[in-house]
């Protein structure tokens, strides 16, 4: 299956209203992936374009939080993703990455769900996630 034929099956026959673009993503980037795919429904979006709409999303109370991100310091562990975004929605609708970073992301799915919920408290699974 082609990048453009997923992207007519999903509605945009309009290709000239997408662009692509590629994103340099480092530690700090993959952090806030983490964090807003557990309270945003739209964590790439949030994340890579900065979106308003990060401001409707549910944040977990950081002062509660028993998890606390560390400010990166090195930017040498950095890797390169494409994303197509609407120009007109301002929303990122598909991202292609290489396997070694999807398979980083997709590690974050093997902590326990008790255990974010009990982080999360009132807040558990607002997100995508």
């Amino acid at each position: 299956m082609t990048s453009l034929y997923l992207l007519k099956e999903l509605g945009y026959s309009d290709l000239t209203q997408l662009e692509e673009v590629t994103h340099n993503i480092g530690k700090q980037e993959i952090l806030n992936i983490l964090k807003y795919s557990l309270t945003s429904h739209e964590p790439l979006t949030n994340t890579i374009l900065k979106s308003s709409s990060q401001n409707k999303d549910n944040l977990p109370n950081q002062s509660s939080s028993a998890v606390r991100a560390m400010p990166c310091t090195s930017d040498s562990n950095k890797t390169d993703i494409k994303v197509v975004q609407s120009k007109s929605q301002k929303k990122i609708i598909f991202t292609e990455a290489d396997g070694e970073f999807v398979n980083f992301i997709f590690s974050f799915l093997t902590m326990p769900l008790g255990s974010i919920v009990k982080v999360l408290e009132a807040n558990s699974f607002a997100g995508c996630v």
